[in-house]
């Protein structure tokens, strides 16, 4: 087994052959903390060409390590795009359902009523753990 870590793939060269692979017992050793890569050659062998076999079984040979290419290409929409979305409240939708505004420029509309006691919430927000933004309201008023 090899572990890189998401930095170490991101920075990863793409050629496979020159990969450190790691070979644990998880049965005495359930963290990963001592690799028997060095101590065991032939099972390190063994399970390699075993892994090497069923990655052409299940199809997924070539490996494509590239990460950072995966995570920026555009994915498909559900939505097509336009000039003019209209969302009426309360809606909740999955990423992949909302208009791409990423690089775009944009302006959103919020036509909100008030009651006359003040209200406070969230009135739209789009993001993930790349980013995002959120457009929220705390507004407290009093009648005159």
């Amino acid at each position: 087994m090899m572990s890189m870590g998401i930095a170490g793939h991101e920075a990863h060269d793409g050629f496979f052959d020159d990969d450190t692979w790691e070979l644990y017992n998880k049965d005495e050793d359930f963290s990963e903390v001592h690799d028997l890569a060095a101590e065991k050659p032939e099972k390190l062998k063994e399970l390699q060409d075993i892994w090497w076999e069923e990655a052409e079984e299940n199809q997924v040979l070539p490996l494509d390590d590239n990460l950072v290419g995966k995570l920026l290409a555009p994915k498909p929409r559900v939505v097509e795009q336009r000039d003019v979305y209209a969302y009426h409240w309360p809606v909740r939708m999955v990423r992949s359902a909302t208009p791409s505004i990423k690089n775009v420029s944009h302006v959103i509309v919020a036509d909100v009523e008030i009651p006359a006691g003040g209200a406070e919430g969230v009135i739209i927000s789009d993001g993930g753990s790349d980013g995002g933004y959120t457009l929220c309201i705390n507004c407290r008023c009093r009648i005159l």
